[in-house]
């Protein structure tokens, strides 16, 4: 089968971001516009908005770690033995992942995803259905018989002299094929735009429309300043993102 590299560019293919500024990720690294000396921020009180941008925003990420997970694992080829884990463990983080923004937790109530999926047409909800399939009834939990079945048996060695003992063979699903593991990681990309255009950007127009202009005046006069970054820790990756136009 003839594969074609995912792009890594958001604003390059289907679904592409009209405006703000969106980070592309190159390996685990994430690149933004840099934020300069001019730039003052302040902390939005709206701790309603606030909960709903982060839980949003934690979405996007999300969608667009599993489009990376996806990318990266067709670059590793079925070359070796060791190779065979990496892929499946990678199919499996990129199902997990994905699957992980349908499901209850902090922020399910603060941002339902599954709306944007039905509004995306057929083959989209067929690649979202078949994923959650994987996810509920293998990945997460293996459950079902088709991909992974067992087999117990007594075995009596050396010619049925020695002592019995058990004899277990097992056969498990290495997960989807290449095939649908490129649908996945386009459609997550998709879906991670969908949320970028009709999510976080008209979250931040309604936002900007019904705040007091005065008081943003106040919150900018009196408590806005450069962002001081925290101290780096091993084992965290950040993203920052600017919604809709910037200057």
């Amino acid at each position: 089968m003839t594969r074609t590299p995912l792009s890594l560019n958001p604003n390059v293919g289907s679904g592409a971001l009209p405006r703000g500024r969106a980070p592309w990720l190159s390996g685990w690294c994430v690149t933004i516009a840099p934020m300069v000396d001019e730039d003052f921020e302040a902390a939005l009180r709206d701790r309603k908005t606030a909960r709903v941008a982060s839980a949003w925003t934690s979405v996007w990420w999300d969608l667009r770690t599993a489009y990376q997970i996806v990318y990266d694992r067709s670059n590793i080829q079925w070359s070796s033995y060791e190779q065979v884990f990496t892929r499946r463990s990678m199919i499996d983080g990129a199902i997990i992942t994905y699957g992980r923004c349908f499901l209850s937790g902090s922020r399910y109530e603060a941002a339902e995803v599954e709306p944007l999926v039905n509004q995306m047409g057929d083959d989209a909800l067929a690649v979202h259905n078949e994923a959650m399939r994987w996810r509920n009834r293998h990945v997460a939990h293996r459950v079902d018989t088709d991909w992974e079945q067992s087999d117990v048996r007594i075995l009596w060695r050396a010619f049925g002299t020695a002592p019995p003992t058990f004899r277990i063979r097992l056969v498990t699903a290495l997960g989807p094929d290449d095939e649908f593991a490129v649908k996945l990681g386009e459609h997550a990309k998709t879906l991670a735009d969908r949320v970028w255009e009709k999510r976080l950007i008209p979250l931040k127009d309604r936002y900007f429309a019904d705040v007091d202009p005065v008081k943003l005046q106040n919150v900018r006069d009196h408590h806005a300043a450069t962002y001081e970054p925290p101290q780096q820790r091993e084992g965290v990756i950040g993203v920052t993102l600017d919604i809709g136009d910037t200057q």
